[in-house]
């Protein structure tokens, strides 16, 4: 009994990292980056916020580039791109422009939404959820690669809009060497079908970006 005992409490089970410890790992790896640019395209609406669900559309490809403050002081930078809109941040103002009716507003200063697209900032989001409420599906930690999987929410009668209304599946891709995100994909189930919502087509960890990203004629 007291063997039985000591392999339960102490064998690779019980000693096995919790999926949001591994989260952790990668969310503080990616978070060391100083700037990423990456590309993802989403089932969502250009008039809404980048969480709203929309299935009946096309894949909308969005491109960012952002670079994370340095230091105390340091707004960061950041340029995100979609369907007929161009959003600019280059430290000291903002452009907002539509390129296919040639209007563009410009302000000084700004403060961007840098998190909207930091991959850390994703990690750390799911890790800030109840963890009692996920479930691993898939958990691969030598190829880098976990599924956690959330039941629907109660609405209430509400239809679901949002990713987090929904029952729901994420995908988290690392490279194991360095333990950056590589990968990221999110799924809804809609009337017991498992639907793509997001998909992070490409990403890279440039050490700087050139000024000339951030500015906009």
């Amino acid at each position: 009994a007291i063997v039985v005992a000591a392999v339960t409490l102490f064998g690779t089970g019980a000693t096995r990292t919790s999926w949001a410890q591994v989260v952790e790992m990668v969310q503080a790896a990616s978070q060391s980056a100083p700037c990423v640019h990456l590309r993802e395209q989403m089932r969502t609406s250009d008039r809404e916020d980048f969480s709203f669900v929309d299935l009946s559309a096309d894949p909308m490809a969005v491109e960012a580039w952002i670079c994370w403050p340095k230091e105390s002081g340091d707004p960061g930078r950041a340029r995100v791109e979609k369907k007929n809109r161009i959003y600019v941040f280059n430290g000291r103002e903002t452009i907002h422009y539509r390129p296919q009716i040639r209007e563009a507003s410009r302000f000084e200063g700004g403060k961007p939404r840098l998190d909207e697209f930091w991959p850390a900032a994703w990690l750390q989001r799911l890790v800030e959820l109840p963890q009692g409420d996920a479930r691993v599906v898939t958990r691969d930690e030598a190829a880098g690669r976990i599924v956690l999987h959330w039941n629907a929410p109660q609405l209430n009668g509400l239809p679901a809009a949002f990713f987090e209304d929904f029952e729901r599946e994420v995908e988290i891709r690392w490279d194991p060497a360095s333990r950056r995100l590589t990968g990221f994909e999110r799924w809804v189930y809609d009337e017991g079908a498992r639907r793509l919502f997001s998909e992070l087509l490409s990403i890279d960890y440039p050490p700087i970006l050139p000024e000339s990203v951030f500015e906009l004629d």
